[in-house]
């Protein structure tokens, strides 16, 4: 607590990760468990979408039960629409799942100021979005190249996964006006992998580059969290997804110490 009863104003920056993105989910929980306060959050791809659906009324309930109680098949399907031009999966349904979640609602509707960040199509700059379509800055924020088409924003442009230039948006929280800056990030876990798989040997080449990226954007963090992962398979970080929340709390608790000598 500051002086005259002020406090510091913390910001929390969630990273990008796929399905390891629940994990943003348990560190959420732990800071609200002891009483933490989130006054910003800027999100990367999952963690757009976690910050996202926790900024609009402060609470988790409702993406927990809608983790929870959605099938397998249900999210299998959400990624179905197949396009193969500018990306594999055309991302209409995503969205759709996405509106289901957060409804029509704006990021100024939003209890908690919200920035999800995507990034240009072609120039790879960062893209903040902090007004608009909530569901609409998840999608933008979460299409992953090859992987999804861009989204076209109505008045951004063409958009892709804000993860290829910011890992984790601690920068971006900071500007918000955030004293404190608490960033997850999801690519540090060493995950083993089939070392005679060229597919598994390229891909953990690309989590290499990822981890460098996190790194560099966590150095301005106050506060940085790295949950430990089992997999880095979205299909299996999806079927435990209960184990990868535990993972984000988990995480998060261990630094709670820190945190409030911050206050």
């Amino acid at each position: 607590m500051g002086f005259f009863g002020f406090r510091k104003k913390v910001g929390l920056a969630l990273g990008s990760g796929g399905t390891r993105g629940f994990a943003h989910i348990g560190a959420i929980k732990a800071l609200q468990a002891h009483n933490i306060p989130i006054d910003y959050i800027a999100g990367c791809s999952a963690g757009a979408i976690v910050g996202g659906a926790f900024a609009v009324e402060s609470d988790l309930s409702k993406l927990e039960s809608f983790i929870e109680t959605l099938p397998y098949m249900e999210m299998i399907k959400s990624f179905s629409d197949i396009n193969l031009r500018d990306g594999i999966i055309k991302g209409d349904r995503f969205l759709s799942l996405l509106k289901n979640l957060v409804g029509e609602l704006n990021i100024d509707d939003c209890n908690v100021p919200f920035t999800a960040v995507a990034a240009e199509k072609e120039s790879g700059d960062a893209v903040l979005i902090s007004n608009g379509s909530l569901a609409d800055a998840m999608r933008a924020s979460s299409s992953i190249p090859i992987l999804f088409s861009p989204f076209k924003h109505k008045e951004l442009g063409e958009l892709v996964d804000g993860g290829v230039m910011q890992q984790v948006p601690v920068d971006i929280v900071k500007d918000m006006g955030a004293d404190i800056v608490i960033a997850v990030n999801l690519s540090e876990s060493d995950v083993p992998y089939n070392k005679k798989s060229n597919v598994a040997v390229m891909q953990n080449y690309m989590n290499l580059i990822l981890k460098g990226l996190a790194r560099a954007n966590c150095k301005a963090a106050d506060v940085v969290i790295e949950p430990a992962f089992q997999s880095r398979d979205w299909i299996s970080n999806f079927q435990q997804r209960a184990a990868v929340i535990t993972a984000g709390y988990n995480a998060m608790s261990e630094k709670i110490p820190m945190i409030k000598k911050l206050l």
